[in-house]
């Protein structure tokens, strides 16, 4: 079994090496040899699981996603699809109308939808078809671009994939997605690549973080966070970039230790 999952997690890891500095590639590989050898031989070892790239959490979700038991598979109820993440303690449900993170026994939400895309100036995006599979739902918007969410023991993992650029006539660097937020919890933007949502009494109880974008040739793009109101703003610079693009944030726990994880 050890011998199985460290295969598909090089597996996953060709597309990101490809692309990466010598000294990225060993440090990329390292941090999650370390990460999956210390929860194997003893979790209690292991720390946060913030201390992992990016990249590399993105490479774990994939390659143990076909793997993970039926309680993280998505559900269709009524008009809309729920789902529970017992590891991060988040009850999600997903809608045409809004994405919604409920924490578990209490009566902190928040919910996001996303209202534009493009550059300085925003266009709304299309109305999306709704597909699922197992611990994934896509939301397919137009022939162009794809929401969609993964769940995992690292968090539920959101993407946005671009096939093509947007239009941008009047030729700006960033590209912008563009996230309308709500709820009972405050949204603090600790750093511009770390958003904190917080309850009345100032504890964070959940995360938004971790952004990474990369496009057709697996090459990472400067890319950031930025709040104006009650609109999340996802970055990124992709004047060098070969479309598709892949935006990659992801929605956690405040505070996730690999015992918790072991123990669901």
């Amino acid at each position: 079994m050890f011998n199985e999952k460290i295969k598909k997690i090089r597996a996953s890891f060709k597309t990101v090496k490809a692309s990466s500095s010598p000294l990225g590639k060993t440090l990329l590989f390292l941090s999650v040899a370390i990460f999956v050898i210390m929860l194997i031989i003893d979790p209690c070892m292991a720390k946060q699981n913030d201390v992992l790239p990016s990249q590399a959490m993105a490479a774990i979700a994939k390659s143990i996603s076909k793997d993970l038991p039926a309680s993280y598979n998505i559900e269709k109820v009524g008009d809309g699809y729920t789902v529970e993440n017992r590891t991060h303690n988040l009850k999600m449900s997903f809608s045409h109308e809004e994405i919604r993170f409920c924490k578990a026994n209490t009566d902190d939400s928040w919910a996001f939808t996303l209202t534009g895309i493009g550059y300085d100036v925003l266009e709304r995006p299309p109305s999306a078809e709704i597909k699922m599979l197992g611990n994934r739902i896509e939301f397919r918007r137009g022939a162009s671009l794809t929401e969609c969410y993964l769940n995992t023991p690292l968090g539920l993992e959101q993407g946005f994939i671009l096939d093509r650029r947007p239009d941008n006539s009047a030729g700006d660097s960033h590209a912008r997605l563009e996230l309308t937020l709500q709820g009972s919890l405050d949204a603090v933007l600790q750093n511009d690549r770390t958003l904190a949502f917080k309850n009345s009494t100032g504890q964070t109880v959940t995360r938004y973080a971790g952004i990474y974008v990369f496009d057709a040739d697996n090459k990472p793009l400067p890319a950031r966070l930025e709040m104006r109101n009650d609109k999340l703003i996802l970055l990124f610079d992709d004047s060098r970039a070969r479309y598709p693009v892949t935006v990659v944030p992801w929605i956690q726990q405040a505070k996730l230790t690999a015992i918790a994880a072991a123990r669901r």
